[in-house]
């Protein structure tokens, strides 16, 4: 997910820019960048979180995920 308008000023001017020019890009093509215009519910996050589980991507990731972390993630990212 890309940082909000007005919350990049921290990254600097080139960065902001990039992202501005980014989200431009995505509004243009009508790419949604949060799960809930995707469509994704409160009740839909157990399911989602058993699926990372089972992603082939969770095993090798150096920072080890429970199901657990993964519902606190996509439930943070509803709420974005």
């Amino acid at each position: 997910m890309l940082p909000r308008q007005g919350s990049v000023d921290w990254l600097g001017e080139a960065a902001g820019s990039a992202i501005t020019a980014l989200r431009a890009l995505l509004t243009d093509l009508e790419v949604t960048d949060t799960l809930a215009t995707l469509g994704v519910k409160t009740a839909d996050v157990d399911t989602l979180a058993k699926q990372c589980m089972l992603d082939g991507s969770t095993p090798p990731n150096p920072r080890p995920l429970t199901e657990e972390d993964f519902r606190e993630l996509i439930l943070k990212l509803l709420q974005a």
